[in-house]
């Protein structure tokens, strides 16, 4: 049985490593925080990826990946992920651009690094950084900007998708019984564990982002999925694929999604599947 995939997010600052460690005392539920790498930029293969990884370890009836990132991938966990549920996350934007602020205080991760208004550390010098938008501002004007932008995107599908997705507010969340419960059971948590003593932040211990290798798919369920592929025109969609998400690549992509270590010998389009 493929498990359900709870999807929680928000900007940062705001309450993600609570929400974690709430999930995770849901019966059946397995919760990471910022587990995995998915840019700001738009890139579906790292999200394939990561929606991977997080279905591989997690081994249990829910998974319930929680990561400010996802916010930029609501479409195609909408699209692709079987029957999500979605929990954003929603801190006064003072209260965020403050949080930032003082955790960061020699660091800019949303200011342009090449435009007029950058201070601090150059955020280049980290991979991690693609995670975050960046803007021709200073850094507060900049965390402000991405604020904005956040709410404005999860609003959107919220209209779109008012069945998969809510908004609620990282205070209630934490501290009203009736608001955690219903937050809990929109997600299709029947009888969920509440727990208003919840105090986590950003010090609290994360899980270090997986690389490829640690995934574990049989080359056997690789070479299934190819063979239930149907090509039209320049996307391939693969049908019984025998993970909880069925996909929508371009051949290339494919081909990227499935060259994993230990696969190099997984026949390619056009030959002999035996």
């Amino acid at each position: 049985m493929y498990p359900q995939m709870i999807f929680g997010m928000g900007t940062g600052r705001c309450g993600t490593v609570s929400l974690t460690t709430l999930l995770n005392k849901q019966p059946g539920v397995s919760s990471t925080h910022e587990g995995q790498f998915c840019p700001w930029e738009h890139d579906l293969v790292s999200f394939y990826q990561s929606v991977l990884k997080e279905i591989f370890l997690g081994k249990k009836a829910r998974v319930a990946p929680v990561a400010f990132y996802w916010i930029k991938y609501l479409g195609d966990i909408f699209r692709d992920v079987r029957d999500p549920k979605v929990i954003c996350l929603k801190r006064r934007r003072e209260e965020v651009i403050k949080s930032f602020a003082g955790m960061y205080q020699d660091r800019n991760k949303w200011s342009n690094p090449d435009g007029d208004k950058f201070d601090g550390r150059n955020p280049g010098i980290s991979p991690l950084s693609a995670m975050w938008p960046k803007y021709n501002l200073p850094k507060e004007e900049a965390i402000g900007k991405y604020w904005d932008e956040y709410y404005a995107i999860a609003e959107k599908w919220v209209k779109m998708f008012p069945e998969r997705i809510i908004i609620v507010d990282t205070y209630s969340m934490f501290n009203d019984e009736k608001y955690q419960r219903a937050a809990l059971k929109f997600v299709g948590i029947k009888r969920p564990v509440i727990d208003l003593n919840i105090k986590k932040n950003a010090t609290a211990e994360r899980v270090e982002p997986l690389i490829l290798k640690d995934i574990s798919i049989s080359r056997e369920a690789a070479i299934e999925a190819r063979k239930n592929q149907l090509v039209f025109g320049q996307a391939a969609y693969a049908r019984n694929l025998p993970l909880n998400i069925e996909v929508t690549l371009s051949d290339a992509d494919w081909d990227r999604l499935v060259a994993m270590p230990g696969y190099d010998k997984i026949p390619k389009k056009g030959e002999s599947i035996e």
